[in-house]
């Protein structure tokens, strides 16, 4: 099992992400694993990627953790919930196992244009994660 928690759900476009990566109870030791920041559209259920930025790491324990900071695009999409479509970003770590499935974790984000998130305020939160 992969669990993958985020400092913090809120971040603007070009903002360093943080996250804690958790592993254990992994069929055998992975070869490595990609961290990867996808926002995907939603349109009537299915998930198209639309960004994605990965970058692997070399770990090679049954159970481990480690923290993984990966850089979200200046450009790029921000998060939307519409009733249309959706545009949803998240962290997303898959582990590499030689000749097994690649097992995986995520975390949802929300992304805010540069400059917006100074503006939220306890009062007025960003919405909330789906």
């Amino acid at each position: 099992m992969i669990t993958v928690e985020v400092e913090a759900p809120v971040h603007e476009l070009g903002d360093t992400v943080v996250a804690t990566v958790a592993w254990d109870g992994l069929a055998k030791s992975p070869r490595g694993f990609t961290i990867e920041l996808l926002a995907e559209t939603v349109i009537d259920g299915t998930a198209d990627v639309v960004a994605r930025v990965a970058a692997p790491v070399d770990a090679d324990t049954v159970s481990g953790d480690l923290e993984a900071r990966i850089d979200l695009p200046l450009t790029g999409p921000i998060s939307y919930e519409g009733g249309l479509f959706s545009v949803r970003w998240s962290v997303r770590v898959l582990a590499d196992l030689a000749l097994a499935r690649d097992p995986d974790g995520s975390a949802d984000l929300i992304v805010l244009p540069k400059g917006s998130a100074a503006r939220w305020t306890v009062e007025a939160a960003p919405p909330s994660l789906p």
